[in-house]
């Protein structure tokens, strides 16, 4: 019941290819956990909202930052985004939310809240991988 879902989804539109299970991976797990609004943390529903009223990107940062294992520098090359920017994100993370980024046995939780959080804003493509290519050609199409 998931995978049509998901088969028929925008991450396959998007791109008008066919999508491969890895590509998926993600996306599905995920759409297990949706509806469970429960599971993320109150800040991080605070972080939500700002990013939607200011139209900031720290749901995004935060994501990034945990997959790239708090690496400053991974989550600058993976954002496109100056140092700078990232730390001054990360602070407001951290200050303004009060997001324990110190603490790794929070890390689990934070990253499942702010995937849950953006497979609702951003859609399943947002978390392909970024080191496959991102669709296998259908005939007449072009990735």
């Amino acid at each position: 019941e998931i995978m049509p879902s998901l088969v028929g989804s925008e991450m396959c539109k998007e791109t008008g290819n066919v999508c491969s299970v890895s590509q998926l991976r993600t996306p599905l797990m995920l759409k297990r956990l949706e509806g469970n609004e429960n599971i993320i943390p109150p800040k991080l529903r605070e972080l939500a909202a700002h990013d939607r009223k200011k139209e900031t990107q720290y749901c995004e940062t935060l994501y990034t930052y945990l997959t790239c294992s708090c690496s400053l520098k991974k989550t600058c090359d993976m954002l496109f985004t100056h140092r700078n920017t990232i730390l001054y994100r990360i602070k407001r993370i951290r200050e303004d939310f009060g997001i324990p980024l110190d603490d790794p046995a929070s890390h689990t939780e934070l990253l499942i809240g702010t995937s849950l959080i953006l497979l609702k804003t951003k859609g399943p493509f947002f978390f392909r991988p970024v080191d496959t290519p991102n669709c296998i050609p259908m005939p007449d199409t072009e990735c």
